[in-house]
C-alpha cells in the first residue's frame, strides 16, 4: 500500500517518486495498491486490473491503422476510376496531400506503440509476438515507401488503369498486413484479460 498520499501509502511523493523509484516504476492494481515494477519500467495496469498501457496503445493504433487502411482500400481508392482522366492528376496531388495529413501522424503512434512494446514488454507477452508486430509495421511502411508511393507519383502525372490496378494490388497487401498486425495484438491483448 501506498503511505502519505491520501488513499493509500506513498513515500515520497514527488513526481515520478514511487517508494523512491524513478517515474514510470508503478504498477497500479485492482484494488488501488501500488506496486514496484522495477527501475525504468513503464507497465502501468488499468485500475481494474486489465492489460498495460503500452498494449491498450499497440492496440488502439494497430486498430486505427487497419480501419483506415481498410477505408483507402474499400471506399478511397476505388473512387480513382470514377475520375475523369483529365482531371485525375490534380484528383491524386490532392489525395496526396490531404492523406498524407491523416497518414503521417498515424504511423507515427504506430511506430512509436510498436517500439514502446519492444521496449517494455509486458509479463505474459510473447517477445516474438511484438518482434512480429514490429516487423509487420516495417512491412507497411516499407511496401508504401517502395511500392505504393512510386505508383501514386506515377498517378500523379497522369490516369493509367495499369497503374492504378497495381495500386490496388500494393494496397491489398498492406490491407492484409495491418489486419493480421491487428488480429495478432488482439490476441496478445485477450490473454492478458
Amino acid at each position: 500500500m501506498l503511505e502519505g498520499c491520501g488513499n493509500g501509502a506513498v513515500e515520497g511523493c514527488g513526481i515520478g517518486a514511487v517508494e523512491g523509484r524513478g517515474i514510470g516504476a508503478v504498477d497500479v492494481r485492482r484494488n488501488g495498491a501500488v506496486e514496484s515494477a522495477g527501475t525504468g519500467a513503464i507497465n502501468a495496469v488499468a485500475q481494474d486490473g486489465g492489460m498495460p498501457a503500452v498494449l491498450m496503445l499497440t492496440l488502439a493504433a494497430v486498430a486505427a491503422y487497419a480501419g483506415f487502411q481498410w477505408t483507402v482500400h474499400v471506399v478511397v481508392y476505388r473512387q480513382f476510376s470514377a475520375v475523369p482522366a483529365a482531371a485525375f492528376p490534380e484528383y491524386e496531388r490532392l489525395h496526396q496531400q490531404r492523406i498524407t495529413r491523416v497518414v503521417g501522424p498515424l504511423f507515427a503512434v504506430l511506430v512509436a506503440s510498436v517500439c514502446w512494446l519492444l521496449i517494455d514488454l509486458p509479463a505474459g507477452v510473447p517477445l516474438w509476438s511484438a518482434l512480429a508486430a514490429a516487423g509487420l509495421v516495417l512491412a507497411i511502411l516499407a511496401i508504401t515507401g517502395l511500392g505504393a508511393v512510386p505508383l501514386h507519383r506515377r498517378l500523379s502525372k497522369s490516369w493509367d488503369g495499369g497503374t492504378y490496378r497495381a495500386l490496388l494490388r500494393v494496397d491489398l497487401v498492406r490491407t492484409v498486413i495491418a489486419t493480421g498486425n491487428l488480429v495478432l495484438i488482439a490476441i496478445c491483448s485477450v490473454s492478458l484479460s
